[in-house]
């Protein structure tokens, strides 16, 4: 989205009217006239919550120009990417491949990647001293826009806070240059505060007439300090903005139920503030987005504002700015009057920096900060594939000799946490493959390396993964009825796989405190995999005691996923939540795929689906992301669907969809598995036991 087509600064219009004689929208009219009523009052004021989209007509560096001098400053450029691809008849030079991640991946998770394969080292982080002032030139030194003018004026006059997703000054700066031209020399530094998520949320007085200017960065802050980018200092990865601040988010909801909330240059995209905001959107408040024209709508920032029920205004807010200016919004006020005039002149003087002194800059940034052997790029592509839930490709740059040698080994030997991470993608893609043997065999040669801490990261994921191999080697949740000879075998092995997450996790509990913090991650989803076990053997009736007592320790167990930004146990809670609340399960399954949005976790996604019907949807995508288990479990209730509308055997699938069923269901290593989904095939779809033994017996490789 882009707001450098604003109008000019002129307009001969009616109040009703912007420049280019077009009638104002009802939302603009009602917008303005909600700000020029509330300056002054203690309710049904305006807070104003800005994303990033406020910086283009300050020509700052958007998430893609940070992200672009990351790539190019890292060296993150892989030629034996580029050779794979072109095998393929793919080109992927250089420019592909850093379209690639714009496109297929969250910035958050680059971010969240980066710091893994460079050992946490934080010079991964420095493409966002693209917002900073000491990094700027003469010729490339954004300033702030008449709309952050104009929402440090009102929010001054109306005594609110200024909630901002951003890490700039613009802010800051806009009312400290404001302060100065309406104020003398010798009338003290502006009254502003700025706080961001590491500091208590101001307690704003309404009956104190010492006026200051409170300005929030609920993400963070670029802007003090030298040197490195801290993680500490801004949250650009996926735990970081999947944490919950529990003070700051009840102060953004009660901003929200309150008052009037205006939202812009905001898509909604994150989990920590946005479902807040949405929660409070059943008060009596009114909140308006701007959306900007139909024509440079985002999709996503659309449906957001339409799901939070907001007045839509689709104007750029320059445009809406200027007619408050013009129709005397601020001016009902001694210090407004001043302040309005100060916006006007300002406008008329305001220029951004050119688009070449900005390009100027990014490559003096990107020579000032190059690193290229902090990355191997080729351990870094292969982590992409396999964050993103690209299964299939990372099993082939596994297997394949030529590229794992002279690719992601290039560099050789690898580091300690180079050799960690390779050993994690092997585990997961095993896991997420459906090789359960092979799973298990990763996680147990991980554990019997020599010379290693028992309490190294790598060494505590493998133990839950090593048990968590066993559990996965348990067929379930398959639609169909398992006979009950099988369900006699498979109770008792549920029950050791229980007992061995139980004593794993009372283990957990006897770490040191520092081990149990750093590898809380590990150990929350160990837990939530033993809860996921005792699941299986309650019962169906819901008001039973076992029932609500796990139901009480996964929503604990959520709580404390949330307050660390553990966004794959929270998801995996929801998705448990779903199963045993028939009621609010819809909400559950939305909240899942809301973060998966954001995180990627496209296997939480697959469940979420197949459990609310939507098996076509979830085939097609677990197809697509090389899950295996998904897929045929997706198949499978689709069918069971059939079976138990039409009370017959007859055309459960089409003839494509059961061949598929068929070529996969050999490919899973587990003889629960196979007694399971033969005993189904022959029972259900009337496939001969000959022919099921005679395709296990073939184990075809034509669907991996």
């Amino acid at each position: 989205m882009s707001l450098k087509n604003s109008l000019p600064s002129h307009h001969s219009g009616s109040s009703n009217t912007v420049a280019n004689g077009q009638e104002l929208s009802n939302e603009v009219q009602e917008f303005c006239r909600l700000l020029k009523a509330s300056i002054g009052e203690t309710k049904n004021r305006v807070v104003f919550l800005a994303g990033a989209g406020l910086g283009f007509d300050s020509n700052l560096a958007v998430v893609e120009d940070v992200l672009r001098i990351t790539f190019e400053s890292l060296g993150l450029y892989s030629d034996a990417e580029e050779k794979l691809q072109s095998s393929r008849c793919i080109p992927f030079g250089s420019e592909e491949q850093f379209q690639f991640l714009l496109g297929n991946v969250q910035p958050e998770l680059i971010y969240s990647l980066l710091l893994q394969c460079s050992g946490k080292n934080q010079e991964c982080l420095n493409g966002w001293k693209s917002l900073r002032k000491d990094s700027w030139n003469r010729d490339y030194y954004p300033r702030p826009s008449l709309v952050h003018m104009f929402i440090v004026a009102y929010s001054y006059l109306a005594g609110v806070p200024i909630l901002s997703m951003n890490f700039d000054s613009m802010f800051e700066d806009a009312f400290t240059l404001l302060w100065n031209r309406i104020h003398p020399k010798n009338a003290g530094p502006a009254p502003v505060k700025v706080l961001n998520f590491k500091d208590q949320p101001p307690n704003i007085d309404t009956k104190d007439t010492t006026r200051q200017l409170y300005i929030c960065k609920l993400h963070g802050d670029v802007a003090g300090g030298t040197g490195s980018i801290s993680a500490d200092s801004i949250k650009t990865t996926l735990s970081s903005i999947c944490k919950y601040e529990y003070s700051w988010a009840q102060f953004v909801r009660n901003q929200a139920k309150n008052e009037h909330l205006c939202l812009v240059g905001y898509s909604g995209r994150d989990t920590d503030f946005y479902p807040e905001i949405k929660r409070a959107a059943s008060s009596n408040r009114q909140t308006f987005w701007f959306v900007g024209p139909e024509a440079e709508q985002n999709n996503e920032t659309l449906a957001n504002a339409k799901g939070l029920k907001s007045s839509l205004i689709t104007s750029w807010p320059r445009q809406t700015v200027k007619h408050c200016l013009e129709d005397g919004l601020l001016e009902d006020e001694s210090l407004g009057s001043a302040m309005s005039q100060v916006l006007r002149d300002y406008n008329a003087s305001f220029n951004s920096p050119t688009d070449e002194a900005k390009d100027h800059f990014f490559q003096h940034l990107i020579a000032e900060n190059t690193c290229k052997e902090l990355v191997n790029p080729h351990l870094f592509w292969l982590y992409v594939y396999d964050s993103i839930g690209r299964n299939r490709e990372v099993s082939v740059r596994l297997k394949n000799s030529a590229f794992h040698f002279q690719g992601a080994l290039k560099r050789l030997p690898l580091e300690t946490h180079e050799n960690d991470i390779l050993d994690e993608i092997r585990m997961h893609n095993a896991r997420e493959l459906a090789c359960f043997c092979q799973y298990y065999q990763i996680a147990t040669g991980i554990l019997s390396k020599p010379d290693q801490s028992p309490t190294n990261e790598l060494v505590l994921r493998a133990r839950r993964e090593q048990v968590s191999a066993l559990q996965m080697a348990i067929p379930h949740n398959l639609g169909f009825p398992l006979p009950v000879s099988l369900r006699l075998v498979i109770r008792p092995y549920n029950c050791l796989v229980a007992y061995l997450f139980c004593q794993l996790n009372s283990w957990f509990k006897r770490l040191p405190v520092e081990d149990y913090q750093k590898n809380i991650v590990t150990i929350q989803e160990s837990i939530l995999r033993e809860l996921a076990l005792r699941l299986r053997f309650l019962p169906s009736n819901n008001s039973r005691h076992e029932v609500k007592d796990i139901e009480r320790k996964l929503l604990n167990l959520q709580q404390q996923a949330r307050e660390v930004g553990n966004y794959t146990t929270y998801t995996g809670v929801e998705r448990y939540l779903a199963r045993l609340d028939a009621i609010e399960q819809g909400e559950h399954r939305e909240k899942i795929k809301s973060t998966v949005m954001i995180t990627g976790e496209n296997n939480y996604l697959n469940i979420a689906q197949i459990d609310a019907g939507e098996y076509d949807k979830a085939k097609k995508e677990a197809r697509c992301s090389g899950n295996l288990l998904n897929e045929i479990k997706a198949l499978l209730h689709k069918a069971y669907a059939h079976h138990t509308q039409k009370q017959t055997q007859d055309n459960l699938l089409e003839d494509a969809e059961l061949e598929r069923l068929l070529q996969l269901a050999p490919l899973i290593e587990s003889r629960l598995w196979r007694f399971a989904l033969q005993d189904i095939l022959w029972r259900y779809f009337k496939i001969s036991r000959a022919e099921l033994n005679q395709r296990w017996a073939m184990g075809s490789e034509s669907a991996r």
